[in-house]
């Protein structure tokens, strides 16, 4: 048998990726946050969908620069996750607005609130974090319906 060598693929880089940065994260209902990563890719089709849905937390949540996802993933998926990431000074519907010209974004916010959303993860919350929640992600939904 010749030597082969199998070449890791971006989705599965991205994936290895945010299992590192996210290592010691949790969820609101304590379980590891890379599975949220791993749900919201497994809703998206395309690869470019699935590498931001696995990074699309990172810039927010984790002290990452942007340069070291850019080395790794390049300019196009770093793009899609600036627009991706929230920031205090930003209005949400300046913030939906936004993803508007980006598909990728687009379907990956779609996707992420969706599963933030899923009765089986709101009903591990108690009631009053899941009450919350729903009216935040359902204003989420209806902004991005109207972009």
């Amino acid at each position: 048998m010749g030597d082969s060598v199998i070449e890791e693929s971006a989705v599965e880089r991205a994936r290895a990726f945010a299992s590192r940065v996210h290592a010691d994260a949790v969820d609101k209902a304590g379980k590891p946050y890379i599975g949220h990563c791993e749900r919201v890719a497994a809703k998206l089709a395309s690869d470019d969908e699935k590498i931001v849905a696995m990074l699309h937390d990172v810039l927010e949540d984790t002290d990452t620069p942007e340069d070291e996802l850019r080395a790794v993933f390049g300019d196009r998926i770093v793009e899609s996750l600036r627009l991706l990431t929230r920031s205090a000074d930003i209005a949400p519907a300046q913030y939906y607005a936004r993803l508007k010209h980006d598909p990728v974004a687009r379907a990956v916010k779609l996707a992420d609130i969706h599963d933030n959303l899923d009765p089986a993860r709101l009903s591990a919350l108690d009631p009053q974090v899941a009450s919350k929640l729903i009216a935040k992600y359902g204003d989420a939904l209806q902004a991005l319906a109207e972009v």
